[in-house]
């Protein structure tokens, strides 16, 4: 496999500018679109999340795989080239398992370095894996070795790579929305490189040797160009439609977020609507509201020709008077009953605890006529004592 000795035999080919630059937007549009779909990842639960890792796991392999297939096709040799489609399918299978495998590591909550790196190793040995698998997919009439050097590096480089983009998209997805997309889009050229860096470090790293004669043109036909064009079209087309799925999942989860705050603004008010349902606010008697710090926070108009008595008012602490027995309710909940003199006026007071809103109720009523009609009786008793 490893062979430093150079026989004069090995042949080097040249590559299709086309096809190399398009080999390169294929990598940064699948890396991009998976660390677009990471982040769906860590706002699902359940089956949903396995289903957004699955994704993540065949854009990236699929694009990877995409890439490097049209990069291949770039390269063009002064023989003709055939491929194994057992071992190029093999080689689809190992991207995208070690691309699951990867993600789903650096994705796990909660997230540290060693996660991120051990996802970065995964993912990049699987590109590497993927790539020599698919050099191996290459048939013709001759031998191929790797330069142990060019060879080594070009692993170093996808993982070195794949993990500083896994780093990136992770530990700045908490930051805001533009903040997000910028970073995003350096996490995909990141990655990007780090797929078509290795890949032509791995190219670099080959050494062809053929077995028969050589031609004197280098082989590339346009059944050739219409391949790499279809794979790329077909990728690049299924990569836009998931980045579309993407956003709209994201969408939705944001109107699922405000569905859910607006349900707790719901039900905060129903209460209030409700404990303000057991409030006489037309009442001719004094009706008060005490929240749990004793501060008056509503008043009747009634209310409020009592209060001045004290000269006390509406967001302030409620008169003395009140407070013992408040407290009393505010700690057992049971109602009581409070009688208070003001000058030539009795009034009786009723407090009264609502749990649902953590408030006190105050209904007040004037006993005065009645206070002096029982004086009268007790007057007469005494008298027919």
């Amino acid at each position: 496999m490893f062979d430093s000795v150079l026989t004069g035999n090995e042949v080097v080919g040249s590559y299709n500018l086309g096809l190399v630059c398009l080999s390169f937007v294929i990598a940064v549009v699948a890396s991009y679109t998976v660390l677009d779909l990471a982040l769906r990842i860590g706002e699902s639960y359940g089956i949903t999340k396995k289903i957004w890792i699955g994704g993540c796991a065949f854009s990236m392999g699929g694009g990877i795989w995409s890439m490097h297939f049209t990069a291949m096709l770039a390269y063009q040799l002064p023989f003709e080239v055939s491929y194994d489609i057992w071992i190029t399918l093999l080689s689809i299978i190992i991207s995208i398992i070690a691309s699951g495998i990867g993600l789903f590591l650096a994705s796990a909550k909660p997230i540290s370095i060693s996660k991120i790196a051990m996802g970065g190793m995964i993912m990049g040995i699987g590109v590497a894996s993927m790539h020599y698998t698919g050099m191996a997919a290459m048939g013709f009439a001759g031998s191929m070795y790797y330069k142990l050097g060019l060879f080594v590096l070009s692993i170093m480089v996808a993982i070195l790579a794949a993990t500083a983009a896994l780093w990136l998209i992770i530990n700045l997805s908490i930051k805001e929305q533009g903040v997000n997309a910028l970073w995003k889009f350096i996490g995909a050229l990141v990655m990007g490189l780090a797929v078509f860096g290795m890949h032509y470090t791995g190219m670099a790293a080959t050494i062809f040797v053929p077995h028969g004669d050589v031609l004197s043109d280098l082989q590339v036909t346009s059944d050739m160009r219409l391949l790499a064009f279809g794979i790329s079209g077909i990728t690049l087309f299924t990569l836009s439609f998931t980045i579309i799925a993407s956003i709209t999942q994201k969408e939705f989860n944001l109107l699922r977020g405000v569905k859910n705050e607006l349900e707790v603004l719901v039900q905060e008010r129903t209460k209030d609507l409700k404990a303000l349902s057991t409030f006489t606010s037309e009442s001719l008697d004094p009706v008060f509201r005490v929240d749990s710090n004793n501060v008056l926070i509503y008043s009747n108009q009634s209310g409020l020709s009592v209060l001045k008595y004290w000269e006390g008012e509406v967001g302030i602490e409620i008169p003395a008077p009140f407070i013992q027995t408040l407290n009393e309710v505010q700690f057992n909940g049971k109602r009581k009953n409070l009688e208070i003199h003001l000058d030539n006026q009795v009034f009786v007071f009723s407090i009264v605890s609502i749990p649902a809103m953590n408030y006190c109720n105050i209904y007040g009523q004037d006993i005065t006529e009645r206070k002096k009609a029982e004086s009268k009786i007790e007057q007469y008793a005494k008298a027919l004592e």
